[in-house]
């Protein structure tokens, strides 16, 4: 199984995915199964999986609610809201 999340720190068993529609719409059922296939075996080798729909990074409200599921997690080294955003902002560019 190979996946990339958007945001891994080994070093706490913790990955961040940024679910975008645009990814997805194309991809099917298949796709959903197999994110799901993913993180059921990422959560049985003891990683923590969070996923956060694109559309919920501009929302205060949803970030918050679902950060806060987290607690253990929220401290410096894991990245802000504005760091989400920044990264949604970069998806899809080139870098040299």
């Amino acid at each position: 199984m190979t996946t990339i999340a958007d945001f891994a720190y080994p070093d706490k068993k913790l990955l961040i995915y940024i679910d975008g529609y645009t990814y997805h719409k194309d991809k099917g059922q298949g796709k959903i199964d197999l994110d799901r296939r993913q993180e059921l075996i990422l959560r049985a080798s003891g990683y923590e999986v969070i996923r956060i729909g694109a559309k919920d990074l501009d929302d205060d409200e949803m970030m918050n609610c679902i950060l806060s599921r987290y607690p253990r997690y929220l401290t410096s080294s894991v990245p802000s809201r504005k760091q989400f955003i920044t990264a949604q902002a970069c998806f899809g560019k080139t870098f040299a």
